[in-house]
């Protein structure tokens, strides 16, 4: 499997608006997050901050923020405003 291309569809995914969708793809995210390593997990942890500072809807972004805390996930925004996560 190239892990690359995978992180990179991982990063693509956009559910945003689709009822049960979101709720549907925090979850898939927390697993990759909890049970993947390099890209895969930075990506997936990536996309989890996404809905964290993306979305009005507190539910999903406090399944989200939840989801990160379980998998450890690490984001930090640099000086020129790139977000990096592991």
């Amino acid at each position: 499997m190239n892990k690359i291309a995978f992180a990179t569809e991982v990063s693509w995914q956009e559910p945003v608006g689709t009822p049960g969708l979101e709720e549907y793809a925090i979850d898939k995210l927390r697993h990759l997050a909890l049970t993947e390593q390099d890209e895969i997990k930075s990506a997936a942890c990536e996309s989890l901050w996404l809905y964290t500072v993306d979305l009005v809807k507190s539910n999903i972004k406090r399944d989200a923020e939840n989801a990160m805390h379980v998998a450890n996930c690490r984001c930090t925004t640099e000086a020129h405003g790139k977000t990096e996560c592991q």
